[in-house]
């Protein structure tokens, strides 16, 4: 990531009201670098180059940290290339976040940036969104998903995956 790239992603972050320090900025650029790196030989996503990856993945995801409360769990449900999953954890280490994907390839590719980023309660799971209550037994304060299915699906999916108490979340 070039120095008006950092600026960028530390600007757009802190119009969204998410502070990123220098060691999460460092976690951001070797995310880019590690991502575009399988993604020459691993599909993982159409997004090409640095900027349009802290756009449309790092920014876009980070979208959602206002309305995680300190400590939240969350579900991401068909997370692809690890979005909105790891640019939410990077930023919110106080999260613990569950990353699902059906593609193998994917999920070795989060698990692998997990490691590479030394993301503690971050989980990378293979499988299918429909067979999660039957693998995971925990339930979450928040299940989000990008582009996975039309909402009905999405809520038929997640809504067994939420923890009881808040039902405003129903």
């Amino acid at each position: 990531m070039t120095a008006a790239e950092r600026e960028m992603l530390r600007d757009g972050a802190g119009e969204l009201g998410v502070v990123l320090d220098e060691a999460a900025l460092g976690r951001f650029d070797l995310f880019a670098s590690e991502l575009l790196r399988w993604n020459a030989k691993v599909n993982l996503t159409a997004i090409r180059s640095t900027h349009e990856i802290i756009v449309k993945h790092f920014l876009d995801s980070l979208t959602l940290s206002r309305i995680l409360n300190q400590g939240s769990s969350l579900l991401d449900i068909g997370s692809g290339g690890g979005f909105p999953a790891i640019p939410l954890k990077i930023a919110r280490p106080d999260l613990a976040v569950v990353s699902v994907d059906s593609v193998q390839k994917k999920i070795l590719f989060q698990r692998h940036a997990g490691r590479l980023l030394g993301l503690e309660r971050f989980t990378a799971v293979h499988g299918r969104a429909e067979g999660l209550p039957a693998v995971i037994a925990e339930r979450f304060d928040c299940v989000v998903a990008r582009a996975v299915s039309d909402l009905a699906t999405l809520a038929r999916l997640g809504l067994p995956m939420l923890a009881e108490g808040d039902e405003s979340l129903r």
